[in-house]
């Protein structure tokens, strides 16, 4: 993996900023923190970047670029691969595969952190369900709640597959 910084002559990096902007503005990043989708399409365009180069490429501030950065970090979407003696690091996405298989597991892990209190809802309806069950609207809240616990199951095969699809594609990464 070269650690080098690309610089793009300034045609190449109009047309690249024409490029993030076609993006972030496509159903790519619909309902996404357009400022973490803005990084992520310049780290997408140019694989290594400072936290300086995203400022002149952004505009956003150093302190925003460093919350945004820091999380992408422990997201395991970015890597460290460089520190400079100056302090300076240099992140890299080490493959858009990568990034998607990552980004993938941490929508499925969201998701299924609402295991817990949906079963805690279920629970509550049904131990008051003789004074709900009365209630327009309580069948269908219990019908939709089932239907999300049901589907946690295959949140769990799912979220396998893909973090083994993620150890083999970062394991042929590294070869």
């Amino acid at each position: 993996m070269t650690e080098e910084l690309i610089s793009f002559d300034p045609k190449i990096e109009e047309i690249e900023k024409e490029i993030v902007s076609l993006l972030l503005n496509s159903v790519i990043s619909l309902g996404r923190d357009q400022i973490a989708s803005k990084i992520l399409l310049y780290f997408l365009t140019r694989k290594n970047l400072t936290q300086k180069k995203i400022k002149q490429l952004t505009g956003f501030s150093s302190g925003k670029i460093s919350q945004v950065v820091n999380r992408f970090v422990e997201m395991d979407l970015v890597h460290v691969i460089k520190k400079s003696s100056k302090g300076e690091i240099i992140y890299s996405i080490p493959s858009i595969e990568l990034e998607m298989f990552t980004r993938g597991i941490n929508l499925v892990k969201s998701n299924l952190k609402w295991e817990e209190e949906l079963l805690e809802m279920r629970q509550d309806l049904e131990n008051n369900k003789t004074e709900l069950q009365k209630l327009n609207g309580y069948d269908m809240i219990r019908s939709n709640i089932q239907e999300n616990l049901n589907r946690f199951g295959e949140y769990k095969k799912l979220l396998n597959i893909w973090e083994k699809l993620k150890k083999k594609h970062l394991e042929n990464l590294n070869r």
